[in-house]
């Protein structure tokens, strides 16, 4: 399987025209700049449109590769532009958070109320909303602090990463903005959010919605295997080869396979005992 995958990105490589090749960053900003704007604003429909739709998430993150690679090679006034692009990136990841949770706290009735009468709002509620949207702010502007050598001095004595490389730290802002916002909602909640009330309702009376669902999930697993490719470095700075190795796409050995296999007995032995039923 890598040899194929090696042996077909080779391919398409020496395919590819020189100025292609030595512009294939600036490219897949292009390519996938449209993506992106036909996702967010354009209107195709059916399964063509679901396929559009979930590639978004991928380019965001595959765009400021790109700018971050132009930034560290020929020009180094991209790094603002990348910078912006990752603060988007974060506000964007807030703002999602921030929605998913205000649905999950606000009761069922209130999205049926056309106009909502100022008198009859709750409090603790307004309150529980007010601590959702600072719980969110605080954990992105928390994530800025990737950007702080003396963090990144610190963490380097624990996690094998050039402290001093532009790509490093951009994709530290973006892992710790991963892991401290998300779980805003379900600590304020009390409840994961997709498991709330709200969100069973909203499912349980669509079932095209949770179809739709299924779809995009394995739609968006698509785009996320092309764009890792992406990321990693393929036509940009690396060989299809190199690629593989750096995603861990190698043959695995028998003492990993064998740990493997006993790892999924281990766990599956855990949840025999943890959950009965």
């Amino acid at each position: 399987m890598r040899y194929v995958l090696h042996t077909a990105g080779q391919r398409i490589l020496n395919m590819l025209p020189e100025p292609c090749r030595r512009h294939a960053p600036e490219l897949l900003i292009a390519i996938f700049g449209i993506i992106l704007l036909v996702a967010a604003f354009g209107e195709v429909d059916g399964e063509a449109g679901a396929f559009i739709v979930s590639a978004l998430d991928v380019a965001l993150f595959v765009i400021l590769a790109m700018l971050v690679s132009i930034a560290g090679t020929r020009h180094p006034a991209f790094r603002w532009v990348a910078v912006f692009w990752l603060l988007l990136i974060v506000g964007g990841l807030a703002a999602a958070a921030a929605g998913i949770g205000i649905i999950a706290i606000m009761p069922t009735e209130m999205f049926d109320v056309g106009e909502i009468d100022p008198d009859t709002i709750d409090l603790a509620l307004v309150a529980e909303v007010a601590l959702l949207l600072l719980g969110v702010f605080v954990a992105a502007f928390a994530s800025l602090i990737g950007f702080s050598r003396r963090f990144r001095v610190w963490l380097a004595r624990y996690l094998p990463f050039d402290l001093d490389s532009l790509l490093h730290t951009m994709a530290l802002v973006v892992i710790l903005a991963l892991i401290l916002i998300p779980p805003v909602p379900l600590l304020v909640a009390g409840v994961p959010p997709y498991l709330s009330d709200q969100f069973l309702v909203l499912m349980l009376d669509s079932g095209a919605l949770f179809a739709d669902t299924v779809t995009l999930n394995a739609y968006t697993l698509f785009w996320t295997l092309i764009g890792s490719f992406f990321i990693a470095g393929l036509f940009v700075r690396r060989t299809p080869r190199e690629v593989l190795e750096r995603l861990g796409l190698v043959r695995p050995t028998v003492k990993e396979v064998t740990f493997a296999i006993g790892a999924a007995f281990v766990l599956v032995a855990a949840f025999h005992f943890i959950d009965p039923a």
